[in-house]
């Protein structure tokens, strides 16, 4: 059995996507146009959103994804501490400025990958 002619699938051409695409548009402004309020706080939402993913991704792209804007940033070493009172005898953490005044047997120099 075959389906009646006009249950066939339409082809849609590019025009024909294009219109409907267009008069899309202009229910939608047409909508919000009606409701202001709603309008004003969707598009504020919006704004705030966009505007702090940005600030949030241009803080994390200059902090830790480019390199430091020093001559030589691959020589850069990482200066930790390691020992039973600076958690464990195994693990080291990021050494503080008072450390300085420790004997240099307590430091170890990592490169900084």
């Amino acid at each position: 059995m075959t389906a009646p002619a006009n249950e066939a699938p339409r082809r849609q051409t590019i025009y024909g996507w294009l219109d409907t695409v267009l008069r899309d548009l202009k229910y939608t402004f047409r909508m919000l146009a009606r409701t202001p309020g709603f309008t004003a706080v969707a598009v504020l939402t919006l704004a705030l959103g966009i505007g702090a993913n940005t600030a949030i991704f241009t803080l994390l792209d200059q902090v830790l994804l480019r390199l430091l804007p020093v001559k030589d940033p691959q020589q850069l070493v990482l200066l930790t501490m390691m020992g039973r009172h600076y958690g464990s005898a195994t693990k080291s953490s990021p050494i503080c400025f008072a450390a300085f005044a420790l004997p240099p047997a307590c430091l170890s120099v990592s490169k900084r990958s």
